[in-house]
């Protein structure tokens, strides 16, 4: 029987084309969209945490300051 055009090589180690190693300047650019987009992310989730954590602190302390002036006596209905 014959082999298949996509059978593995026939020397010991298996060699896929996918891991052969990437041409200079495809390797640079995959290295800099990989950078950029996980540079894009990690400030991201950084200022998302900021904002959840200044609205966190906004809502918990917005009513503390006027409690007692906010309070109006309730005035007798006619």
């Amino acid at each position: 029987m014959a082999p298949t055009a996509n059978a593995a090589p026939s020397g010991s180690r298996f060699a896929h084309p996918w891991l052969a190693p990437l041409p200079p300047g495809r390797a640079r650019a995959y290295d800099l969209l990989y950078k950029t987009v996980a540079t894009g992310l990690v400030a991201f989730s950084a200022f998302s945490f900021f904002e959840v954590g200044r609205g966190t602190y906004y809502v918990m302390h917005s009513n503390r300051a006027g409690q007692q002036g906010d309070q109006v006596p309730a005035s007798p209905s006619q």
